[in-house]
């Protein structure tokens, strides 16, 4: 049980607690998982079968344990935790994203890291080597200097591929991450019930990426490796700083042309991506799996509807939310017995709902939902069918206001067009103006000699391939990025998406359990704000907005179906506005 102090919340103090019990768990498992990688790989040659169960727990193995997983889990943790989001990213375009990505601090820092990372496991890796007899059968000769007389400190080449490769690799994963904005939270699916079925799920596409990887990569920068070796050699041998650690890497070109090195490096990368993609996968799974405050709290209820108060940090929120969708009858009783707890949870819900509605408000005419506080109208009498066709011809009413006439109209009416040309100065009027103007437009004739003698294109002398590589890469450069627009418009569609989940399945529980009738008066004017966001996500869908709108829309139709589905001919008994009404008729009719 956690406490806090009197008149504070607790739902967030709680999801702390329960996520450093997961971090805690997550330390475990990915330490073990390193001092078993590092027993295997170390365990060679053992004379017995006792010999080699007792080499895993020689101090030896367990220090070499340590070190690899405080070079390779830790960092990933470290930066996962503390770039933790909820927000997608909105540019526009890869390249821009690209662009803005290279431009944060935080960006270069996780590439740095994980570079260090890799060369870090690479140096650790060749320390196990030399420092066990049992490691290996055979020297592979990647000690850190290949010493002569005249360079007593000359380095071993097989050894700088050897680290330069894993930095590379760390460097490209954490590009990969940065790319896929992996620090992004990927809330887990209804189908993961438990944490563990959501590391399953997980670890499944990761032991193909991870076994792909680690056989591709190092072959791809062997031969880069090849192509550029010389190059750059010949560049740092002109620098006296680096000649007397590399002076004799041209003269022993065979070193690196050695399969048995690309297998050496294949397999140390193999363990190192184990190391980092299971701890990347261990937290989306712990960090995206919603908590459960109720068995913690001795009042779960009210520290939900706190929790659900936490606009500023939408993590927690979306928490509460989740949780509130999935209470237990006996806890949604309480929560109907209790009129002010009600009141206050609905006045959130619509209050977070209209100010995400307000981003999507200026791409349609649909009207701003109602506030929270307006008064609720009597129950008509009247079928909703026939309010609908009485509403219609009302006179004066706020909710059957005239259409707007569309602009054709508007410029088909007697005066119209003398109107607006009214309006224009007589400068854009006049004739002489009008005359040099029409001077000033350059013949057809003109337009095709100007073509004709405009420079070709500097790489239409260039090979085919050159030309269509180049296409391909402006063309990937400029891709849009679909879910930006979406993203933009609701940068917390998740939160509104569990919001409308709760908020629909409390007012359909509510027919059954709401025995003083506390959900029934504000059962109005939650369809009316249903609505009128449905309406205004169907809109920005149609107009292309992608990101969290189109899972938004599917979401009000699937609760404001729930509603009516529960309701059914009691949704009669409900006064509302005639744009909701048909709103309504339309998922009445499906039932």
């Amino acid at each position: 049980m956690v406490t806090t102090a009197p008149g504070t919340s607790v739902h967030a103090p709680i999801c702390k607690f329960v996520l450093r019990k997961r971090s805690a768990r997550l330390l475990t498992i990915t330490g073990v998982l390193v001092w078993l990688l590092t027993a295997l790989a170390t365990n060679h040659g053992a004379p017995s079968f006792q010999s080699w169960l007792a080499h895993f727990i020689l101090p030896h193995t367990l220090l070499l344990s340590a070190a690899g997983w405080t070079t390779t889990v830790i960092p990933i943790l470290v930066v996962r935790r503390y770039s933790l989001s909820t927000r997608w990213a909105t540019e526009p375009t890869l390249g821009a994203y690209v662009l803005a990505a290279l431009s944060k601090a935080s960006t270069w820092r996780y590439l740095t890291v994980l570079a260090l990372s890799g060369a870090t496991a690479a140096f650790l890796h060749v320390f196990g080597v030399y420092s066990n007899d049992g490691w290996l059968s055979h020297d592979p000769k990647l000690a850190f200097f290949a010493p002569t007389k005249r360079y007593p400190y000359h380095l071993n080449e097989r050894y700088v591929f050897l680290a330069s490769c894993l930095a590379f690799a760390g460097a490209t994963y954490a590009a990969k991450d940065v790319l896929l904005q992996r620090n992004v939270v990927r809330w887990a699916p209804k189908s993961h019930k438990t944490v563990g079925r959501a590391i399953q799920a997980r670890l499944q596409d990761a032991a193909v990426e991870i076994s792909v990887s680690a056989v591709l990569f190092p072959a791809i920068f062997w031969l880069s490796y090849l192509v550029i070796r010389a190059p750059i050699i010949r560049l740092l041998l002109s620098l006296p700083l680096t000649r007397p650690f590399i002076a004799l890497f041209l003269r022993n070109s065979s070193a690196v042309y050695d399969l048995a090195l690309y297998r050496h490096t294949s397999s140390l990368l193999f363990r190192v991506l184990i190391a980092w993609e299971g701890a990347q996968t261990l937290f989306d799974a712990y960090s995206s799996h919603p908590v459960k405050v109720a068995p913690l709290s001795s009042e779960p209820t009210k520290a939900l509807v706190q929790g659900v108060k936490n606009s500023a940090e939408p993590y927690f929120e979306y928490m509460a939310w989740h949780e509130l969708a999935r209470i237990t009858p006996d806890a949604r009783k309480a929560l109907f017995s209790q009129p002010p707890l009600w009141t206050s949870l609905v006045r959130d819900a619509l209050l977070r709902l209209g100010k995400d509605y307000q981003h999507l408000a200026p791409r349609t005419a649909a009207p701003a939902p109602a506030q929270p506080g307006a008064p609720l109208p009597h129950p008509p009498t009247t079928p909703l069918s026939a309010r609908v066709t009485q509403a219609t011809y009302l006179k004066g009413s706020s909710v059957t206001k005239p259409e707007p006439p569309s602009p054709l109209r508007l410029l088909a009416d007697d005066g119209a067009v003398t109107k607006a040309l009214s309006a224009v100065p007589e400068l854009f009027l006049s004739t002489g103006v009008a005359k040099r103007i029409g001077e000033s437009v350059p013949s057809k004739d003109a337009v095709v000699k100007v073509a004709a003698s405009t420079p070709a294109e500097p790489l239409v002398a260039l090979p085919s391939v050159v030309r269509a590589s180049w296409k391909g890469v402006k063309d990937f450069w400029a891709q849009k990025r679909e879910d930006a627009g979406g993203a933009k418009a609701l940068p917390d569609a998740e939160v509104d998406i569990v919001i409308v989940d709760a908020l629909t399945r409390l007012v359909a529980a509510s027919l059954e359990e709401d025995a003083l009738g506390t959900v029934q008066r504000d059962i109005p004017r939650t369809l009316e704000a249903l609505c009128t966001l449905l309406q205004a996500a169907e809109d920005s869908q149609a107009a292309g907005l992608g990101g969290g709108v189109p899972r938004l829309v599917d979401g009000l139709r699937a609760g404001i179906q729930l509603i009516c589905g529960t309701f059914g001919d009691r949704m009669r008994a409900f006064r509302l506005p005639v744009r909701t009404a048909r709103k309504l008729q339309g998922f009445m009719d499906y039932l």
